[in-house]
Order: C-alpha cells, then sequence, then structure tokens
C-alpha cells in the first residue's frame, strides 16, 4: 500500500526525554516530517503550547502548524 499522508503521535510533548541524550524532538528533527502541535483545554494548556512553539520555532528543521483540541 502506499500513501502520500502520514500521521503519526508522539509519547508525551516535545521534550520529552527518551534517554539521557535524546527527546522527542529530535525524532522530529530526524524524521524531517511536518509536526502538527495540538493543545487541550486543561489548567496550564496555554502555557504548555507557547512553550512547546517556541521550542519548534527555534527548532533549525521545524516546520507545521498548530490546533487546539
Amino acid at each position: 500500500m502506499q500513501t502520500d499522508v502520514v500521521l503519526a503521535e508522539s509519547a508525551g510533548g516535545i521534550m520529552t526525554p527518551l534517554d539521557d541524550r535524546h527527546t522527542m524532538l529530535d525524532v522530529m528533527e530526524r524524521l524531517r516530517w511536518p509536526v502538527i502541535l495540538v493543545a487541550g483545554s486543561y489548567l496550564g494548556a496555554i502555557s504548555h503550547t507557547l512553550s512547546a512553539l517556541e521550542v519548534l520555532k527555534n527548532a533549525p528543521n521545524s516546520r507545521g502548524g498548530a490546533g487546539y483540541q
């Protein structure tokens, strides 16, 4: 089966550690896939979303968008 679109969900947030040197951001950078950041509606969501957007904005290969859940 061939497809033009792949959707993958990460485990945790962008800065979730995978080991002592790597985070989910490293995986996203390595794959070079566009990122869709989904924000929740819980207490602290605005702060978490803005922090994640700042990290993505400063990532060298980042491209994508944000959505609201």
